[in-house]
């Protein structure tokens, strides 16, 4: 059994593992829908090669006493520097960041097939408020998807016919915002704030090429901090924040 979640952001939104984990029916995965952050400080070199910092294992350990995997995309709150030092390793048919036993996240790009489904990843997305970040310190220039690797996307998404089950990104394709603003519940100023930033981000440009030419069945992403499900041009889409819900295709 498969549940999907919002951002994480480190320790500041765990609370809802602790509670997926106090089920009556744990689930065996939980798709997080990129903000993992559990990569926020300087990798180290070790006889084993390079390994995530002090501070991140202490974190990773604190996860890895969870009764479930953890599968997260990237989003936009991620140490980009220390991730790209990280080994890939080839599994569920594409390309992961292997953290430890029961922690991992999937590479940009790629087509997953996860107990039986077939989930495309692409995360990343832009910081709305990244004027007021320091680059390399809180804010890294790699958030956003890259030409490269929605290039990537497409070879990958032809392998199987541009047809999947599922869809995890951290940021919505643009082609929905104006259907997603329509269930914000923030002020309309706000709204008007949030709705201009993300209209001009790079990677929700990506994702309406990608939603204009894949089959899919639902569609689920984070970083807007709200949870909301809806349907657009007959698709489901459910942006996931504090809620958890199983995985549905």
């Amino acid at each position: 059994m498969i549940y999907v979640t919002g951002d994480l952001h480190r320790e500041n939104d765990i609370d809802k593992l602790y509670k997926i984990a106090k089920l009556e029916k744990i689930p065996d995965i939980v798709l997080i829908a990129g903000d993992f952050g559990g990569i926020w400080n300087s990798v180290q070199n070790t006889e084993n090669g390079v390994e995530p910092g002090d501070l991140d294992k202490r974190f990773l350990k604190q996860l890895s006493e969870l009764p479930f995997k953890i599968i997260t995309c990237l989003g936009n709150h991620e140490n980009y520097d220390a991730i790209s030092m990280l080994p890939r390793t080839e599994a569920y048919g594409g390309k992961i960041i292997k953290l430890t036993d029961n922690v991992e996240i999937l590479d940009r790009g790629y087509v997953f097939t996860i107990e039986g489904k077939k989930i495309f990843s692409l995360g990343g997305a832009m910081s709305p408020d990244k004027q007021y970040r320091t680059e390399h310190k809180s804010w890294w220039s790699q958030e956003t998807i890259t030409e490269a690797e929605y290039q990537r996307a497409l070879v990958e998404l032809a392998k199987v016919d541009f047809t999947v089950d599922a869809i995890l990104t951290h940021t919505a394709p643009s082609g929905i915002l104006s259907s997603l603003m329509d269930f914000y519940i923030r002020t309309p100023a706000s709204c008007a704030y949030y709705m201009q930033a993300f209209s001009h981000d790079e990677s929700s440009k990506y994702l309406e090429k990608i939603r204009q030419e894949l089959q899919f069945k639902h569609w689920y992403y984070g970083h807007f901090h709200e949870d909301i499900d809806f349907s657009c041009e007959n698709k489901k889409f459910s942006c996931r924040y504090n809620s958890f819900t199983e995985l549905e295709v």
